[in-house]
């Protein structure tokens, strides 16, 4: 039994009777591991060589099985180099898709898929494919602004032409009309302040009030200490807020 190529090469041979074989014997199982020719098209021949007759050999039950002996992995090869090599491996996986790593714009980049069973391995195509560069002009962002601001200061900000995926599109060049809203002048803030000796409970219930009536205000505890004249040390606390409407 030859193993040939589809031209009809030889290129392996899998079984073949020796001189001194008795002519006549029992069935007898032969088999021949295929797993070197993975991935290839082959032919099974089977050649015999008589000079007493036309065919001389019995042949039954030929059968070809397939056998899994272990799960099929796929090593992922990502990189900018045409022949992609052992350290452009992303991982390995059993699945069906892999997310790419942030892309770099105007890049092509070059992916081959390794298939892996046990020892045996199958080496895809190298596959390929380029990055768009930076788009149209989309829209325009503001640069990041701090949230307090003067009344009547000018403040540094800075807008940026980007494209559809927030890319900053650098060689715009153009006017842009901005347009927008300034709120009219808020009212003199008044700000209330007192001091007052107070018991806790009594700071909380004025605290309370204040904070229904006022949008904001803060509280400042000062400590001021009173030495009386007896003999014992007396303490008291002086309590002072200050409302900004």
């Amino acid at each position: 039994m030859e193993i040939r190529s589809t031209n009809d090469e030889f290129v392996a041979l899998a079984f073949s009777t020796e001189s001194g074989d008795p002519l006549l014997s029992e069935w007898t199982e032969r088999t021949f591991d295929l797993s070197d020719f993975r991935g290839l098209s082959i032919r099974i021949a089977f050649v015999e060589e008589d000079s007493l007759g036309f065919l001389n050999v019995y042949l039954d039950n030929v059968r070809i099985l397939l056998g899994f002996p272990g799960e099929v992995t796929a090593e992922v090869y990502f990189t900018t180099n045409a022949l992609p090599a052992s350290a452009d491996l992303l991982g390995v996986t059993t699945n069906m898709t892999w997310a790419t790593p942030p892309l770099a714009l105007a890049t092509t980049y070059y992916w081959q898929i390794v298939t892996r069973r046990d020892a045996a391995s199958t080496a895809g195509p190298v596959w390929q494919f380029t990055t768009r560069g930076v788009g149209p002009v989309d829209h325009f962002a503001w640069s990041p602004i701090a949230a307090t601001q003067w009344v009547d200061a000018p403040f540094p900000a800075t807008l940026a032409a980007r494209d559809d995926l927030e890319n900053t599109v650098t060689n715009f060049e153009g006017p842009v009309a901005l347009t927008g809203t300034r709120l009219d002048r808020g009212e003199p803030v008044h700000v209330l302040s007192f001091a007052a000796f107070a018991e806790e409970l009594d700071r909380r219930h004025a605290l309370a009030a204040i904070s229904a009536n006022f949008t904001n205000y803060f509280e400042t505890k000062p400590r001021l200490w009173i030495r009386s004249r007896c003999k014992l040390s007396c303490s008291a606390k002086m309590f002072s807020w200050s409302f900004r409407s």
